[in-house]
């Protein structure tokens, strides 16, 4: 009897060791490892993750499941322990890992990136106010590996949403829920988030400038047309009969119909070009003018942004008068800047993007500091035109040691914070080529969010969205929509390499920035 007292309690105490040992091995939380990987690496906390899988790549996953949890992947059963799975999906299809526990259950995505997206890396530091980043990373080389992708990026860095596109400049997100871009071919493309054909927009005459376009309230849209005009640059030591393009400002209704425009040539002399840019004002094609940006100060006004004038204007629409002038030579309207560290030092702008002017009255822009030996900064002026002032307010330089050589563009925030792409930079770089740094700033210049293009890739605008503007629910269903999903996890029996849209077609160098 005392034996097998003494056998019954060696099984009882072997019995809790095993069950104590058990437990130690399982994980506190959900882990998920992956090849190819994750992006990011899995956290329960995140729910949107790529991976350059595709139908030749499939995802091999390896699943850690808490005590009292299971986990199925890609519809199969739940399964609880430690297990693998494969998945095979197609480019751009997605597949869902789904946690159930007591506390409820938990939905992840998982979607497959084109191979040939370009490649970036994300660093977050602080609870960034942008819920979506818009970006269209672009090469300079016409030699480059990756495609040319416009897409919109969450806080985590994740690409959730995509688009396949034409080498292009401009690509922005527009009030009524669409996409669109400027191609070099000339065209706006305006399109669902689906994928949806909406319109191609062509001016009637010249060739659309790609630097820029405005969706108004009225439906209408906001674009520069080029138009070829003989000018004499003899003032500013050219020839005297030089052709060269007109930065002609048109909004265009959603037909291609011309309702209003404005002549740079006929407005601004050529005297106003900054002598910085003289060797390409004086060169062929004669970029003398180099318009990139309109925006509008909801007060019956344009405001525009020309590189190589190094300056902004604002035009009455009514009367096609230069209301007044930032920066630059000086003219009749030319404002009196103060406050300024930039101006105060007898420097000016150096090749500026983006200015726009926000509902308070204050004018934003990204002051790139081209050939002006500074960083790029994000600034904002309040305007006085009684007074013929703008008086700096803030100014926000990253804390990473770059130059822009071109490009980028600086959107201040509800909350205060900024989102900007620094354009084409030039620190830590590839010989001869640059890459794409965008990032949230405090108003004290701390980063929150950063994202940068790898490679020879930038991203000419970063467009941020405030939470609620999209939903991630939207923006996934409208993924699906264009890529439909699978529901085996050995993949469907579909064309999951559909071509999309011109991407397809051979790469077409940018022309200049």
């Amino acid at each position: 009897m005392p034996q097998a007292r003494a056998t019954l309690c060696v099984a009882v105490v072997a019995a809790v060791l095993a069950s104590l040992a058990l437990t130690s091995c399982a994980p506190a939380q959900l882990t998920i490892s992956a090849s190819p990987g994750l992006f990011p690496a899995f956290t329960p906390a995140v729910t949107d993750y790529v991976s350059r899988c595709s139908r030749t790549a499939p995802v091999q996953l390896t699943v850690d499941v808490p005590d009292g949890s299971s986990v199925s992947v890609a519809g199969q059963p739940p399964r609880g322990g430690s297990f693998t799975a494969a998945v095979t999906r197609g480019t751009s299809q997605s597949f869902t890992i789904v946690s159930q526990s007591s506390a409820g259950s938990s939905t992840y995505v998982v979607r497959c990136l084109p191979a040939d997206f370009p490649r970036w890396t994300t660093t977050r530091s602080g609870t960034p106010q942008a819920e979506w980043f818009g970006l269209a990373p672009i090469s300079v080389a016409s030699t480059a590996a990756s495609g040319d992708y416009s897409a919109l990026f969450d806080r985590n860095g994740v690409p959730v949403w995509w688009r396949r596109t034409d080498p292009h400049l401009f690509f922005t997100y527009l009030p009524n829920g669409h996409v669109a871009w400027t191609t070099n071919a000339g065209t706006i493309v305006e399109e669902g988030l689906d994928g949806r054909h909406v319109r191609v927009l062509k001016p009637p005459s010249g060739r659309l400038d790609i630097h820029e376009l405005q969706l108004l309230a009225n439906g209408n849209y906001l674009v520069a047309t080029n138009l070829s005009r003989v000018v004499d640059l003899r003032p500013i030591g050219g020839p005297a009969s030089a052709t060269l393009d007109d930065p002609v400002i048109e909004e265009l209704t959603p037909t291609g119909e011309v309702v209003w425009s404005w002549s740079t040539v006929d407005h601004i002399p050529v005297t106003e070009s900054d002598p910085q840019w003289r060797t390409l004002a004086l060169a062929a094609p004669y970029d003398v003018f180099h318009f990139n940006g309109i925006g509008t100060d909801g007060d019956g006004r344009v405001v525009l942004s020309y590189r190589h004038l190094d300056a902004v204007y604002d035009v009455d629409r009514s009367t096609g008068e230069i209301r007044w002038k930032l920066g630059g030579r000086a003219r009749t309207g030319s404002l009196t800047i103060s406050g300024d560290p930039v101006f105060a030092g007898g420097s000016g702008f150096g090749g500026q993007h983006d200015a726009r002017m926000l509902a308070d009255g204050t004018l934003t822009l990204s002051d790139n500091g081209t050939n002006r030996g500074r960083a790029p900064r994000a600034v904002r002026y309040s305007i006085a035109t009684g007074g013929g002032t703008a008086t700096m307010l803030e100014q926000v330089v990253d804390p990473a040691n770059v130059r822009s050589r071109c490009c980028g563009s600086s959107r201040r925030l509800p909350g205060g914070n900024w989102v900007s792409s620094w354009g084409l930079t030039t620190t830590g770089l590839a010989p001869g080529y640059g890459s794409g740094l965008v990032a949230e700033l405090t108003p004290a210049g701390a980063r929150t969010f950063g994202l940068s293009f790898q490679d020879d890739f930038f991203s000419y605008r970063a467009i941020p969205l405030p939470p609620g503007q999209v939903a991630r629910t939207a923006l996934r269903a409208a993924m699906d929509k264009a890529y439909p999903p699978c529901d085996r996890p050995t993949g469907c029996r579909t064309d999951d390499h559909r071509a999309r849209g011109p991407g397809a077609a051979a790469r077409v160098p940018l022309p200049p920035l």
